[in-house]
């Protein structure tokens, strides 16, 4: 807690609790934000894995390697977290994992992503400060500028397979806008 003295009067001021882990660069966008923009993208058809598991199961590795097998032409790997409290327990996960492909593949699943617009958010850092650039992004920069979450799922797009041995990570969050619109009176 910061106190603000007037007057030989205390007044509290609480700390939001995201202000004690991020850290700003100049402009007040977390350092793990390289880049920060909307787009609009086409639907898109995946060629993907589902798996449900522990995180730090051997089988995870072999999901990336698996699609990155089947991933010829090194297209960005897809991944959309699916993890909720109502479907994974605490030490597990839930997500599909594949890549952009224009025909089924016989062994994956074929996902379809609804197109439409999405913010795009170029992040490199570390994993523990992506749960923190979320909810800087959702609480604060979406309301900020005039959007909200949309229906649709968001993903994580890697250009190359990530070391899962690592605690740095690369990768390109989309998430689903739409325009929040506000409703004003009208005066007589």
């Amino acid at each position: 807690m910061i106190y603000i003295y007037a007057k030989n009067f205390p007044i509290k001021k609480e700390r939001k609790n995201y202000e004690q882990f991020i850290c700003y660069n100049d402009y007040g966008i977390p350092r793990e934000i390289k880049h920060i923009g909307t787009t609009i993208i086409s639907k898109r058809n995946i060629n993907a894995v589902i798996y449900y598991g522990n995180y730090h199961d051997e089988r995870v590795r072999d999901i990336w390697n698996t699609i990155d097998q089947y991933n010829s032409q090194k297209k960005p790997f897809i991944l959309i977290s699916m993890n909720s409290p109502a479907v994974t327990n605490i030490n597990c996960c839930l997500y599909v994992l594949g890549f952009d492909g224009d025909s089924d593949i016989s062994g994956l699943s074929s996902i379809m992503l609804e197109g439409g617009e999405y913010l795009v958010v170029d992040y490199e850092g570390s994993r523990e400060k992506l749960i923190e650039t979320y909810t800087w992004i959702i609480k604060y920069y979406l309301s900020n500028k005039g959007l909200k979450y949309d229906y649709r799922v968001q993903f994580h797009e890697y250009d190359k397979m990530p070391d899962l041995g690592e605690s740095n990570l690369s990768c390109r969050i989309h998430i689903p806008i739409c325009h929040a619109y506000k409703i004003t009176s009208l005066c007589c």
